[in-house]
C-alpha cells in the first residue's frame, strides 16, 4: 500500500477503536469543542487543540460553535490542564487509539478542570526543537484566551504521556521556549507589562534591588574618595594626580555596574513572569535525560537520531535533567510498573529537583507504559487512580 492507503487504513482502525472506546465520562457531562487552531495563520492539523468543559455550554442549533454563550460557573474560574500526547516525538494525536487522551481529558473535565489536549508537529515534518515550540505557542493560545472559556489564566498546569510527558516537563524548566514565541505579546504589550508589575514575592531572594545596590556603591565612592581625600594631604602632587585618575576609572566602574544592575533587574522580572505561567506540572512515563536515551542503541536509532540529530550539546539541552533550578513548578511524576527504564529517569529529574529545595513527588502505578494511559487493550480506560493523584496534586496548588 502507498502512504496514503496506509494512512486511511489507520484511520479506520481508530475511529473504530474510538467507537468501542470505553468512554469514561458521557459526552453531555461535559462540552468537547474541537479543532480549534492555536497557531493564528496556519492550517496544519498539528497546530490544533481540543478543549473539554466541566459544564455543558449554550451552543448555537446544528453549530459546534467556538463561541461560548453562557458558563454555568463564575467566569474566569476554571484552572486548565493542558494535556500533550505521547508517540516518541514522531507519532500521535489528540484523538488517538480508543480516544484515551479525550477520555483523560473528560477525566479533568470531570473534576472541575478545563482541559486542552493539544497536537504539535511530529518527526520527519519536523526536528526539534519545533516540536516543543508548537507546545509553548499552544500554552500562549490558551493564556490569552481561555477567559472566553471560563478558565483563569493564572491557574494553568500542564501534563503528558511519555513524548508528553518530556515535552510537559522541559517547557516548564526551560523557559527560553516562552521567550522565542514572543508569550506576552499578544498584538499588542499590555498582558507582557502586566504580567511584570504582579507580586513576585516567591523570586524576590533572587531579584536584584537596584536602589539599594547603587545606595552601597555611592557609599563605597564616598568611601573610597574620603580615604583619597587624605592620602592626598600627606603626599605631593604626584599621589594627587593619580588619584584623581583612579576616582576616574571608580566612577567609570560604577556607571557600568549601575548599566549592568540595570539589566540584571529587568531580565529578573522577565523571568519571574514566564516562571508564574505555569503552576504545576504532571509527567507521565516521560524520558527526562535525553542523553541517556541516546546512549541505548534501540531507542537511538528509533526515536532520538530522528527527532533530536546526535549533537551532545543538543541532546543536553534537551534534557529536563539539565534545567534543574531553583523556584520550578511543582512536579509530579507517574511510572508505570513496566516502564522501559522510564522510573530512572523520573528518579534522577526528583533528585535534580529536591537539590534546589523543588515540590516533587514520584509514584509508580500498575500496568505498562501504555495502558495506564488507556492504550491497547486498556480500551481507552486510563488509571483512574493516577489521574486522581495528578488532579489532587493540583487541588493543593489552588488551595
Amino acid at each position: 500500500y502507498n502512504s496514503t492507503n496506509m494512512s486511511s487504513i489507520r484511520n479506520y482502525f481508530i475511529e473504530k477503536s474510538i467507537s468501542n472506546s470505553s468512554i469514561i465520562i458521557p459526552n453531555n457531562n461535559i462540552t468537547k469543542i474541537p479543532d480549534i487552531t492555536y497557531l493564528p495563520g496556519s492550517s496544519n492539523p498539528k497546530h490544533k487543540l481540543d478543549l473539554y468543559l466541566p459544564n455543558p455550554l449554550e451552543k448555537d442549533d446544528d453549530v459546534f460553535s467556538e463561541t461560548i454563550k453562557d458558563v454555568e460557573k463564575e467566569k474566569n474560574s476554571y484552572p486548565v490542564i493542558i494535556f500533550i500526547h505521547g508517540g516518541g516525538w514522531k507519532k500521535g494525536d489528540k484523538t488517538c487509539w480508543f480516544d484515551c487522551y479525550g477520555n483523560i481529558g473528560r477525566l479533568f473535565a470531570s473534576k472541575n478542570y478545563i482541559c486542552a489536549v493539544i497536537n504539535y508537529r511530529l518527526t520527519p515534518e519536523v526536528k526539534f526543537p519545533d516540536h516543543i515550540l508548537d507546545c509553548a505557542h499552544a500554552v500562549k493560545f490558551i493564556y490569552h484566551n481561555i477567559e472566553t472559556y471560563g478558565g483563569n489564566r493564572d491557574l494553568i498546569f500542564i501534563s503528558g504521556h511519555s513524548a508528553g510527558g518530556h515535552l510537559s516537563t522541559l517547557l516548564s524548566l526551560d523557559l527560553s521556549y516562552f521567550h522565542s514565541v514572543n508569550f506576552f505579546d499578544n498584538n499588542d504589550n499590555s498582558d507582557y507589562e502586566e504580567d511584570l508589575s504582579k507580586d513576585n514575592s516567591d523570586y524576590e531572594d533572587d531579584i536584584i534591588d537596584i536602589t539599594e545596590i547603587s545606595e552601597i556603591i555611592k557609599n563605597k565612592s564616598e568611601n573610597d574618595s574620603n580615604d583619597d581625600d587624605n592620602d592626598i594631604q600627606n603626599n605631593n602632587n604626584d599621589i594627587q594626580n593619580n588619584n584623581d585618575d583612579i576616582v576616574e576609572l571608580d566612577n567609570d566602574d560604577i556607571n557600568n555596574n549601575e548599566n549592568d544592575i540595570e539589566d540584571e533587574d529587568e531580565e529578573e522580572y522577565i523571568y519571574a513572569a514566564y516562571n508564574s505561567i505555569i503552576k504545576g506540572v504532571a509527567g507521565l512515563c516521560g524520558p527526562y535525560n535525553i542523553t541517556k536515551l541516546h546512549e541505548n542503541f534501540i531507542s537511538r536509532k528509533i526515536f532520538v537520531d530522528k527527532a533530536f540529530g546526535t549533537d551532545l550539546d543538543d541532546l543536553k539541552k534537551a534534557s529536563p535533567t539539565t534545567h534543574t533550578r531553583k523556584n520550578s513548578p511543582p512536579m509530579f511524576l507517574a511510572n508505570a510498573n513496566i516502564d522501559f527504564g522510564l522510573d530512572l529517569h523520573a528518579i534522577e529529574l526528583k533528585t535534580n529537583l529536591e537539590k534546589h529545595s523543588n515540590l516533587v513527588e514520584h509514584v509508580t502505578y500498575p500496568g505498562n507504559h501504555v495502558s495506564v494511559v488507556g492504550l491497547f487493550t486498556s480500551k481507552g480506560a486510563p488509571n483512574f487512580d493516577m489521574i486522581d493523584d495528578v488532579v489532587e496534586f493540583f487541588d493543593k496548588i489552588t488551595e
